[in-house]
């Protein structure tokens, strides 16, 4: 089977809260740490559209996130195999009451300090993005005629740490750091 990929993008927003620290102590994370640092991102809506024409469906979601948790995070989608790093990865993930998918994800800050200071830097800026990895059968994918491209299965394959890219999802608007 021919399999598609998708990217999604969204917004970062700073702030702390106690889910980030339900995570880091089921995780053992001390927290805070000179290596590990924990965000919380909005990462796309369910069964509606995002501004990439791609829509995942509630079935689609439901079965396949407890895969999410694991999958890895990188910087930009970077195709260069040199350059792509795994910077983190991915703790958590749920449906909130908005039916938007939620994530925690972890950010190796002593490993990347250089880009985890530009990661800071564009989420003081407002331009620190995030972007889903996933991947579809074809056959799996139904072409709506307003162009949408509507995930009836997916496959999760990580998420993308973007910065100084606009979001595909323009609803993002809770994405939280924990304490240094």
């Amino acid at each position: 089977m021919e399999k598609i990929l998708f990217n999604s993008k969204n917004i970062f927003i700073a702030k702390e809260n106690s889910r980030i620290e339900e995570v880091a102590k089921r995780n053992k994370i001390v927290l805070p740490s000179n290596h590990t640092t924990l965000f919380q991102a909005v990462l796309s809506p369910i069964d509606k559209p995002n501004n990439n024409g791609h829509e995942l469906t509630k079935e689609a979601v439901e079965e396949s996130l407890p895969s999410f948790i694991g999958s890895q995070v990188n910087i930009n989608h970077s195709s260069d195999k040199a350059n792509r790093w795994m910077v983190g990865q991915i703790l958590d993930a749920w449906v909130n009451k908005d039916n938007e998918i939620e994530t925690i994800f972890s950010f190796a800050r002593n490993i990347y300090s250089e880009e985890y200071t530009m990661a800071l830097e564009a989420m003081a800026e407002g331009k620190l993005t995030v972007s889903w990895e996933l991947s579809s059968e074809s056959a799996k994918i139904e072409k709506l005629n307003n162009g949408v491209l509507r995930l009836h299965a997916i496959e999760w394959g990580g998420m993308a740490v973007l910065i100084g890219k606009k979001p595909g999802y323009k609803a993002a608007r809770v994405t939280e750091m924990a304490s240094l």
